[in-house]
Protein backbone atom coordinates (compact mmCIF):
# COMPACT_ATOMS: atom_id res chain seq x y z
CA UNK A 1 0.00 0.00 0.00
CA UNK A 2 3.51 2.10 0.50
CA UNK A 3 3.82 2.27 -3.14
CA UNK A 4 -0.13 2.99 -3.90
CA UNK A 5 -0.06 5.82 -1.52
CA UNK A 6 2.93 7.63 -2.57
CA UNK A 7 1.30 7.33 -5.98
CA UNK A 8 -1.73 9.13 -4.94
CA UNK A 9 0.00 11.39 -3.44
CA UNK A 10 2.27 12.22 -6.51
CA UNK A 11 -1.04 12.30 -8.55
CA UNK A 12 -2.39 14.71 -5.84
CA UNK A 13 0.52 17.34 -6.15
CA UNK A 14 0.23 16.59 -10.27
CA UNK A 15 -3.48 17.57 -9.22
CA UNK A 16 -1.92 21.23 -9.09
CA UNK A 17 -0.78 21.16 -12.62
CA UNK A 18 -3.42 18.53 -14.42
CA UNK A 19 -5.68 21.81 -13.08
CA UNK A 20 -3.77 24.71 -15.08
CA UNK A 21 -3.41 22.44 -17.88
CA UNK A 22 -6.94 20.83 -18.34
CA UNK A 23 -6.11 17.37 -17.58
CA UNK A 24 -8.11 17.44 -14.24
CA UNK A 25 -10.34 14.11 -15.69
CA UNK A 26 -7.48 12.18 -16.86
CA UNK A 27 -5.79 12.88 -13.24
CA UNK A 28 -9.28 11.90 -11.82
CA UNK A 29 -9.41 8.48 -13.91
CA UNK A 30 -6.16 7.86 -12.81
CA UNK A 31 -6.19 8.33 -9.02
CA UNK A 32 -9.38 6.33 -9.34
CA UNK A 33 -7.94 3.13 -11.18
CA UNK A 34 -4.99 3.62 -8.34
CA UNK A 35 -7.04 3.74 -5.58
CA UNK A 36 -9.05 0.80 -7.24
CA UNK A 37 -6.26 -1.22 -7.41
CA UNK A 38 -5.58 -1.33 -4.25
CA UNK A 39 -8.14 -1.44 -2.58
CA UNK A 40 -7.99 -4.38 -0.15
CA UNK A 41 -11.77 -4.97 0.59
CA UNK A 42 -13.48 -5.84 -2.76
CA UNK A 43 -17.41 -7.33 -1.67
CA UNK A 44 -20.83 -6.82 -3.29
CA UNK A 45 -21.89 -4.28 -1.24
CA UNK A 46 -18.18 -2.16 -2.23
CA UNK A 47 -19.36 -2.73 -5.58
CA UNK A 48 -22.75 -1.23 -5.15
CA UNK A 49 -20.92 1.74 -3.38
CA UNK A 50 -18.90 2.91 -6.10
CA UNK A 51 -21.57 2.16 -8.46
CA UNK A 52 -24.34 4.19 -6.17
CA UNK A 53 -22.14 6.80 -5.26
CA UNK A 54 -21.26 7.23 -9.05
CA UNK A 55 -24.93 7.73 -10.36
CA UNK A 56 -26.08 9.47 -7.33
CA UNK A 57 -23.53 12.23 -7.69
CA UNK A 58 -23.78 12.30 -10.75
CA UNK A 59 -27.86 12.47 -10.85
CA UNK A 60 -27.62 15.35 -8.22
CA UNK A 61 -25.41 17.35 -10.73
CA UNK A 62 -27.75 16.99 -13.47
CA UNK A 63 -30.86 17.78 -12.02
CA UNK A 64 -28.80 20.66 -10.21
CA UNK A 65 -27.76 21.92 -14.07
CA UNK A 66 -30.98 21.43 -15.37
CA UNK A 67 -33.37 23.00 -12.41
CA UNK A 68 -31.39 25.05 -10.75
CA UNK A 69 -32.27 22.68 -7.64
CA UNK A 70 -30.96 22.15 -5.06
CA UNK A 71 -27.32 23.71 -5.66
CA UNK A 72 -28.97 27.16 -7.26
CA UNK A 73 -28.43 28.03 -11.17
CA UNK A 74 -25.09 26.65 -12.37
CA UNK A 75 -23.30 25.43 -15.93
CA UNK A 76 -20.69 23.11 -16.17
CA UNK A 77 -17.75 24.64 -19.21
CA UNK A 78 -16.53 22.52 -21.45
CA UNK A 79 -13.32 21.49 -19.48
CA UNK A 80 -14.35 18.24 -17.93
CA UNK A 81 -15.35 16.74 -20.81
CA UNK A 82 -18.07 14.72 -21.89
CA UNK A 83 -21.33 15.84 -20.67
CA UNK A 84 -24.96 14.07 -20.78
CA UNK A 85 -27.80 16.39 -20.06
CA UNK A 86 -25.31 19.32 -19.57
CA UNK A 87 -23.90 17.30 -17.10
CA UNK A 88 -19.54 16.18 -16.97
CA UNK A 89 -19.90 12.00 -16.97
CA UNK A 90 -16.82 12.35 -15.03
CA UNK A 91 -18.51 14.27 -12.21
CA UNK A 92 -19.93 10.84 -11.24
CA UNK A 93 -16.69 9.83 -11.03
CA UNK A 94 -15.39 12.54 -8.68
CA UNK A 95 -18.84 12.55 -6.23
CA UNK A 96 -17.37 8.33 -6.10
CA UNK A 97 -13.62 9.54 -5.21
CA UNK A 98 -14.88 12.27 -3.07
CA UNK A 99 -16.78 9.84 -1.33
CA UNK A 100 -14.22 7.13 -0.54
CA UNK A 101 -12.00 9.37 0.46
CA UNK A 102 -13.96 11.23 3.62
CA UNK A 103 -15.09 7.70 4.29
CA UNK A 104 -11.40 6.44 4.64
CA UNK A 105 -10.55 9.79 6.62
CA UNK A 106 -12.98 9.85 8.83
CA UNK A 107 -12.66 6.11 9.85
CA UNK A 108 -10.02 6.34 11.59
CA UNK A 109 -12.17 8.80 14.26
CA UNK A 110 -13.07 7.11 17.24
CA UNK A 111 -16.58 8.16 17.27
CA UNK A 112 -19.81 6.04 16.59
CA UNK A 113 -21.58 6.06 12.71
CA UNK A 114 -23.42 9.44 12.79
CA UNK A 115 -20.70 11.02 13.94
CA UNK A 116 -18.63 9.57 11.35
CA UNK A 117 -21.01 10.24 8.94
CA UNK A 118 -21.53 13.92 9.65
CA UNK A 119 -17.45 14.52 9.69
CA UNK A 120 -17.60 12.82 6.33
CA UNK A 121 -20.38 14.93 4.92
CA UNK A 122 -18.36 18.52 6.96
CA UNK A 123 -14.73 17.50 5.16
CA UNK A 124 -16.84 16.72 1.85
CA UNK A 125 -18.31 20.70 2.22
CA UNK A 126 -14.81 22.29 3.61
CA UNK A 127 -13.05 20.83 0.53
CA UNK A 128 -15.79 22.09 -1.76
CA UNK A 129 -15.40 25.79 -0.38
CA UNK A 130 -11.94 25.90 -1.47
CA UNK A 131 -12.38 24.16 -4.63
CA UNK A 132 -15.00 26.30 -5.53
CA UNK A 133 -13.09 29.39 -6.33
CA UNK A 134 -10.42 27.80 -8.26
CA UNK A 135 -12.89 25.66 -9.82
CA UNK A 136 -14.84 28.88 -11.22
CA UNK A 137 -11.18 30.33 -12.61
CA UNK A 138 -10.70 27.42 -14.81
CA UNK A 139 -13.77 27.14 -16.13
CA UNK A 140 -15.14 24.22 -14.99
CA UNK A 141 -18.17 25.49 -14.02
CA UNK A 142 -20.23 28.53 -13.48
CA UNK A 143 -22.49 30.21 -10.86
Amino acid sequence: MHLAGAGLLLFSKCGIYAITLDLVPIQLVFTTLILLKYQKAWSLSFGLFIISAFFIGFIAEAVGVNTGWPFGAYSYGEVLGVKYFETPLIIGLNWFLLSYLAGNVTNFLKAGRFMKILAGAFHMVIFDYFMEPIAMKQAYWTW
